[in-house]
């Protein structure tokens, strides 16, 4: 009854002290502040330990500003869901990420226990503890040097898909679902709009459906990408006349498929680069490997972190910063030395 009245007590003080947020505009950040001061009184009390609290708040500072910047009513489980797959991409470990949405679940909890919101969104979203590829270094990538040497000793179809991914950054989900309608070789640009996602072991075209806004994105086509889809849809045609009845067409037409139209799922991607990888004694990589290198050997040869962070449909520049700092480190300290070397000649 107590903890009742100065609940009411504190809330008519945020009324008079115009600090009240309504619940229909509360965001995220806000609510987990909110929170977080609940359990700091929590520790104060000893109900809580500090390990505990400190635990949480590390793993909720993980969360990116597009997200904690929504509305948390307007947060479903595909927005949380999103958010543990960015997380994973940008290199954390699947416990790390695991730890992150424990987390959030207690704040999303809380919400539902005070009514603020009627259900929580972290019900449904599953992180394995251990990745399927985590024999591999999550953040392994392909020198220039190593990609340069490959491309040309692969057959066709793996030297068209791995020249676009390598050259755009695209997920390989992305990669799966990529529409002829979406690519446009005089303007040289794709459009990622519909990514393969699996359900089960069933790999499912999500037309339109991106996980996020920023995913939902134009990217510009190098020469030699440009070529590569060029030669990709000459050969496509090849093996649409010699499948004839049996072709199978996708939902108008996806770039990377099997001989008879059949489109290709991401996790085949994986496997494929992987024992591409081990036939030709190069660094092994994980799922996002492509992506990796495709980052990283942009950042290393001058390319802005904002422009690579677009092309990788991150939602927040800052996941693509912490993700490759190695690399932003070392180029921030060959620019120092730069600077020494203009003003001091050594």
């Amino acid at each position: 009854m107590a903890a009742a009245v100065e609940s009411l007590k504190q809330a008519r003080r945020n009324v008079e002290d115009d600090t009240w947020t309504p619940p229909a505009i509360l965001t995220v950040a806000q609510w987990v502040d909110t929170w977080q001061e609940r359990r700091k009184a929590d520790v104060a009390l000893g109900a809580l330990r500090s390990t505990s609290y400190n635990s949480d708040a590390s793993a909720l500072a993980r969360l990116p500003d597009s997200f904690t910047s929504r509305k948390l009513r307007q947060v479903d489980t595909n927005i949380v869901r999103g958010v543990a797959v960015d997380l994973i991409e940008s290199g954390l470990k699947p416990q790390t990420v695991l730890n992150t949405i424990k987390a959030l679940r207690k704040v999303m909890r809380a919400a539902v226990d005070d009514g603020i919101i009627a259900t929580d969104p972290t019900v449904g979203v599953k992180v394995a503890a251990r990745a399927a590829d985590s024999d591999f270094d999550d953040l392994a990538t392909w020198t220039a040097e190593e990609v340069a040497d490959l491309l040309p000793r692969l057959d066709d179809r793996d030297r068209h898909l791995l020249t676009v991914a390598l050259l755009t950054g695209m997920r390989r989900s992305e990669l799966s679902g990529l529409r002829w309608r979406n690519v446009d070789l005089d303007a040289g640009v794709v459009r990622v709009r519909d990514p393969v996602v699996m359900d089960g072991n069933r790999a499912v075209l999500r037309v339109g459906v991106v996980k996020s806004k920023a995913s939902r994105r134009t990217i510009a086509l190098p020469d030699a990408a440009i070529q590569a889809l060029k030669e990709r849809r000459a050969r496509q045609a090849v093996d649409k006349l010699a499948a004839g009845p049996l072709w199978v067409d996708n939902n108008g037409g996806q770039v990377f498929t099997w001989e008879d139209g059949r489109q290709i799922n991401p996790d085949w991607i994986t496997k494929r680069v992987q024992a591409l990888a081990k036939r030709h004694g190069i660094q092994p990589i994980g799922a996002h490997g492509l992506r990796h290198t495709f980052a990283t050997i942009s950042l290393a040869n001058g390319v802005s972190l904002v422009t690579v962070s677009e092309a990788l449909g991150h939602s927040d520049v800052g996941v693509t910063a912490n993700t490759y700092s190695h690399v932003t480190e070392s180029i921030a300290r060959e620019a120092a030395e730069t600077v020494n070397a203009a003003i001091f000649g050594t």
